[in-house]
């Protein structure tokens, strides 16, 4: 059998490994997503505004990615948000600002009897509420300038108000005297006519005009003709306070008693 005869390989320089020298950036080879570790790229990597919305996937920005109040309003662009892009109920009471809400963004008919919670008076500062159609409706007028509130239905004619003599006043001829039933200052429950100067009481069913007071003439009228015209006296057995032209009926003696400026006399008697 032969001898084994050992193999001799000849002898490799060292030669030292040269890194390939790139002279621009289009002759370096480009890294892909294989060749770069998970988490490799960090915030500090990322140059600024190297990530230009190009660069993004649609959809790869989801809500998880963005952190609470990071999203600016010097970061939305003008007109970008559009009605499709909000979420149902996500903008909250919290998200609008104080008086962000103004007339100009109200659609038309958009604030609907569902959508206003406890309105009570005090929510009415000033102007004009008109209820009904046009022509026929009945407007609340409110006007609280300088602690000034009145309340006038226009149509009808009538108007409360607390300044000067609080009362109801009925205008329905539109002049400037309206009847009116109003408190004076001494707590007087005071009927007041109008420009005709004249008061009637009629029946509950609007017939006949049981009473008249006649401002002008100081004439009280009782009835305007008619077997129904009379007027009575409730008797009482003393005689009230004095006071010239006061007539009272005496029940002790079936008397009428008329006060002359001194004393009451018997209206029959004749000295």
């Amino acid at each position: 059998m032969p001898e084994d005869i050992p193999l001799k390989l000849p002898s490799i320089p060292d030669v030292p490994v040269i890194t390939p020298h790139y002279h621009n950036a289009f002759d370096q080879p480009l890294i892909d997503e294989l060749q770069i570790a998970k988490l490799a790229v960090t915030t500090a990597k990322i140059d600024t505004l190297a990530v230009t919305t190009a660069k993004i996937n649609d959809l790869a920005v989801t809500t998880a990615k963005i952190n609470s109040l990071a999203v600016t309003t010097a970061k939305i662009e003008d007109a970008n948000i559009t009605t499709a892009k909000i979420d149902n109920l996500a903008v909250t009471e919290g998200k609008i600002d104080n008086l962000a809400v103004t007339e100009g963004k109200i659609g038309n008919l958009a604030v609907t009897n569902a959508k206003i919670k406890d309105l009570s008076a005090d929510k009415i500062d000033a102007g004009t509420l008109t209820l009904g159609g046009s022509g026929n409706a009945v407007q609340l007028v409110v006007d609280n300038s300088s602690d000034t509130q009145i309340l006038a239905i226009t149509n009808g004619g009538m108007t409360f108000s607390n300044t000067g003599s609080p009362g109801i006043f009925f205008n329905s001829s539109g002049g400037s005297n309206p009847a009116s039933i109003f408190c004076d200052g001494s707590s007087n429950l005071v009927f007041r006519a109008g420009s005709a100067e004249t008061i009637y009481f009629q029946e509950r069913s609007g017939g006949s005009t049981t009473l008249i007071l006649n401002t002008s003439g100081r004439v009280v009228q009782v009835g305007t003709g008619g077997s129904d015209a009379a007027l009575l006296l409730s008797p009482r057995s003393d005689a009230p306070s004095g006071q010239k032209g006061l007539i009272y009926y005496d029940s002790d003696d079936d008397q009428f008693y008329g006060h002359n400026g001194t004393a009451f006399v018997r209206l029959d008697y004749n000295p």
